[in-house]
């Protein structure tokens, strides 16, 4: 098993592993590309998507790839033309949105058959050398994204049957394109769900809680299931009850501290937090810096390092090569029991 997946199942590793969510920035090649066609033309290209996510996790020495791909081509399959509300408008009648519009069964396979195909294609490229991950937008997120609107979502919600139904719909959609992803290969997932830092931690045990626990019943039960999003720590606790086998903290929180609160209920993988302003400071700070990160949490199962927040689009793309290659060097001499094995290349 690779690093990354032993990790994500809080198992012994020979090293901390690195997973960068969005590295196709900060590697030459992909970064040449992506400012050529952009996200949406990468993610619709199969080829391309999988030759630009396995290049960016190469060079830049990562223990994942993370493929590729647009988290708008899942919000343009399933939002109903008739249901947009104007430009701008959160104010919208929530009653003009109906949700029989939403598709009972999305047909992923006619509709989003290119997120499928770079799955395709990146595992055939990689054989089993590094494991293949998918940024998912969650439920929630999406049903904001599908109905423009956080003001106008709030309004939905007062109607709790109607909201259920929605949900259950997106559910339902996220789950047969993650089968279907996995089924082409996908080793790991990663929710990203940025709309939940706007509720309460009650709120979300009561709006999300119960359909993201249903979705992380039907991929969890294949592969491991990481929540993207940072959060305060009380959400997060809440997060961690929809069975996900992982969270990602912000670099506002004490990595130690914060992960002995939230692993109370049971193991659990923790992504992040290094302070992604770092990169614009020297790059000795930089790696000082990553390096007492990992020694904060040297006796702890389940890290997976990476950022408590997004990089500057200006880094470096050395920089970001130098800060993997001091993880996994640091993790090795914090940790004199692990095997001094180093990740495969691609």
């Amino acid at each position: 098993m690779s690093a990354f997946l032993a990790a994500c199942r809080c198992q012994p590793t020979p090293f901390t592993p690195v997973c960068l969510v969005s590295p196709f920035g900060f590697a030459p090649k992909a970064r040449e590309v992506l400012s050529r066609v952009g996200l949406e033309g990468l993610s619709r290209d199969p080829r391309l998507a999988s030759e630009v996510s396995i290049d960016a996790a190469a060079w830049l020495g990562l223990d994942a790839v993370v493929l590729a791909s647009d988290p708008q081509a899942l919000v343009a399959a399933l939002r109903p033309e008739g249901a947009r509300p104007p430009e701008g408008d959160d104010r919208a009648d929530p009653a003009s949105f109906d949700v029989d519009r939403l598709p009972a069964e999305l047909d992923v396979e006619g509709s989003l058959p290119h997120l499928i195909e770079a799955v395709r294609r990146a595992r055939a490229s990689l054989g089993g050398r590094l494991p293949l991950v998918s940024v998912t937008t969650a439920p929630f997120s999406l049903l904001l994204a599908v109905l423009r609107g956080e003001g106008r979502a709030s309004a939905f919600a007062a109607d709790r049957g109607a909201w259920g139904a929605a949900m259950g719909r997106l559910v339902e959609a996220s789950a047969r394109l993650l089968g279907a992803q996995i089924d082409a290969g996908l080793d790991a997932v990663l929710l990203r769900d940025d709309a939940i830092v706007s509720l309460t931690p009650s709120e979300y045990a009561v709006l999300v809680q119960p359909f993201a626990r249903s979705l992380v019943e039907r991929v969890g039960a294949r592969v491991p299931t990481l929540h993207l999003t940072p959060a305060p720590l009380p959400l997060l606790r809440e997060v961690r009850r929809s069975g996900v086998d992982g969270v990602t903290l912000g670099h506002d929180v004490a990595l130690g501290p914060a992960w002995r609160a939230l692993v109370e209920d049971g193991p659990l993988a923790i992504h992040g937090n290094l302070d992604p302003s770092l990169l614009r400071g020297p790059l000795a700070e930089l790696l000082e810096q990553a390096e007492r990160l990992v020694d904060a949490v040297a006796a702890q199962r389940g890290h997976i390092f990476g950022w408590g927040g997004e990089p500057p689009l200006e880094a470096s793309p050395e920089a970001m090569r130098a800060l993997v290659e001091r993880v996994h060097d640091a993790s090795q001499r914090t940790n004199p029991a692990r095997p001094s094995v180093l990740p495969p290349r691609v």
